[in-house]
């Protein structure tokens, strides 16, 4: 409860500017709802949302853990009288994929405050990028960074792990295009 607590009073004293939540967990894994005899009970993935949503200047949450690149609108029920397929507010939870996982994909992301359709709108701006290196590499060459780069990437492709392909890893590492290089908008909490 303490980090809830700390989160809570952060969003309250951050209500005038634009909140990016940045966690290792989405909030879609925060499940386990066990707590020691005594112990406060666990703040779990509803309640976050929740809570977070009380907020409409949070704009996003960024997470990692599942490898996976995707992305969850979490809105209030109300929609935005100006356009009806945005909400009124809410924020977007995009989780990024793992450097160690094939093909050691990473996430570029940019906050851009825009017109659009002549309103003042909060544009997300995802990039997904690949590094630079080969797809052979020289053992004689471990000082150079490029070359050790081609070696991680092959030893992310040969993972043990996603050779069956009945494996759902398989399946939660192939993201699909929408959740890549894409541009996520909200009203502008700030402005409108």
């Amino acid at each position: 409860m303490p980090q809830y607590e700390w989160l809570n009073d952060q969003l309250e004293k951050n209500r005038d500017r634009y909140v990016v939540i940045a966690t290792h967990h989405p909030s879609f894994t925060l499940t386990n709802e066990y707590a020691p005899p005594g112990a406060a009970p666990r703040v779990l993935g509803a309640e976050l949302v929740n809570l977070l949503l009380e907020y409409p200047n949070v704009i996003a949450m960024l997470a990692g853990h599942i490898h996976s690149h995707l992305a969850v609108l979490h809105e209030t029920h109300e929609r935005d009288p100006y356009d009806e397929s945005l909400p009124r507010s809410g924020f977007w939870e995009i989780t990024t994929a793992s450097l160690i996982d094939w093909p050691q994909q990473g996430r570029i992301i940019e906050i851009i405050r825009e017109k659009y359709q002549g309103r003042f709108h909060i544009a997300i701006v995802s990039t997904v990028v690949d590094h630079a290196a080969g797809i052979t590499w020289d053992p004689k060459r471990l000082d150079d960074a490029f070359n050790l780069a081609a070696i991680s990437r092959d030893l992310a492709a040969n993972d043990y792990h996603i050779r069956n392909e009945e494996n759902p890893r398989v399946l939660r590492l192939l993201s699909a295009p929408e959740f890549r290089n894409v541009i996520w908008r909200l009203p502008d909490p700030l402005l409108n």
